[in-house]
Parts: structure tokens; sequence; C-alpha cells
């Protein structure tokens, strides 16, 4: 998914050190954008949607340089269509690899998700939850609707703050990772367990019930 970002990257390189004068109008305003992506990189992570952010940048530069490969007499046209075919050939097996790969992973994730539906069948349907520390918390969330869900990761808060939040969300049931937030906790009861191939051993217990 990087992987013409990737490209980008370094065709802008060899661009800006090639021919920044004869692309500098180009190149400037490509380069803020993109300098503004590596920023995003650095503040927060590097996550395949972001690529979208700096599509446009990617395109073009991957545009402008293959121009001035051909055009500009930078790559012999014959080399320049033989080095072509082989990229195109490279992103096809890798577009089918990650096809394949994705079909497998959401195959799997189908079976887990209605599995774990059928032993939260017994949870209300208008029942209040807390997830604590289940990731990732996405494929959980589609198990638990359409009862309210509040995520809460025990790395952002210390246990007070947990339990705070569990309090002021009003909780009626909490699905934990592990039970080292529950103990000595008189108004939580462990009631069940629920297994998952890719969420492992989940506890899950009544707030506030007998």
């Amino acid at each position: 998914l990087y992987l013409f970002t990737n490209i980008a990257i370094a065709l802008s390189v060899y661009l800006t050190i090639k021919h920044f004068m004869k692309w500098w109008r180009l190149l400037l305003p490509l380069g803020l954008f993109g300098l503004q992506y590596i920023a995003i990189l650095f503040l927060q992570q590097n996550h395949p949607r972001y690529q979208q952010v700096v599509a446009m940048v990617t395109f073009v530069v991957i545009a402008v340089a293959a121009h001035q490969l051909t055009v500009g007499k930078d790559l012999s046209k014959r080399r320049y269509v033989v080095i072509s075919v082989f990229l195109l050939a490279g992103f096809f097996l890798i577009g089918g690899y990650m096809s394949h790969t994705a079909r497998n992973q959401s195959m799997f994730e189908a079976r887990d998700v209605k599995n774990i539906i059928e032993q939260v069948e017994d949870i209300p349907k208008d029942a209040r939850i807390v997830s604590l520390d289940v990731m990732p918390h996405n494929p959980l969330s589609y198990v638990l609707r359409p009862r309210d869900t509040l995520f809460v990761r025990s790395e952002f808060l210390s246990q007070k703050q947990m339990f705070k939040a569990i309090d002021m969300f009003d909780a009626e049931y909490v699905i934990s990772k592990g039970d080292v937030f529950m103990e000595n906790i008189d108004n939580v009861k462990y009631i069940n367990s629920l297994e998952s191939k890719r969420f492992g051993s989940l506890s899950i217990y009544r707030v506030g019930g007998s």
C-alpha cells in the first residue's frame, strides 16, 4: 500500500537533484504537501489511509519523472519500456498477493466474529458495555452492536480514571482482556468468558449486578 508513495519519494529526490531548476515551480508546492505527510508520520503514525492525503502528490511526481526519463532522454526509450514492463508485472503480482491475503483474513475474521456473536447472545441488546484493553476494537464493535460500547485502553488511563469512565458511562457489563483491573471491586462480578482466535480469552463482568 505504501509502494507508490515510496516510489514517488525516491523520484522526487531524483528530480530535485538532477532537474530542480527545470521543475522547481512544481517541486516546491509538491514538496510542501509531501512534508505535511512526513510530519503526520512523525507526529501520529504510519498508516495506509494516510496515502490518500498525498495521492495527488504521489502520482504527479511519478508522471513528471516518467516524462523526464523519456522526453528528457534520461533513459533510452527501450530501457524505459523494459523497466515499465517489469514494474507493472511486479505491481500485478503484489496486488494479487494482497488480494489473496485480504480475502483469507476477511474469511477468518467473519468466522471468528460469528463465533463471538453466538457467545454474547445472553447480553441484552440495549445493554451498555465497556471494552477494556480488547484490540483491535473495530471487529469487536461489529460483534456487540447495537449495544452501546465504550472502548477503554489502560495504557492511557489510570485505574481510578478507568473506573470513573465506567461509572460515568453507566456501564452494565465489562469485557476485559484480563482480570487485573476487576480484582477486589465490590460491584463487579465475573459472569462468563469469551473464546476467540483473534482476541484470545476474554472475561465478561456484570457491573452492579447480583
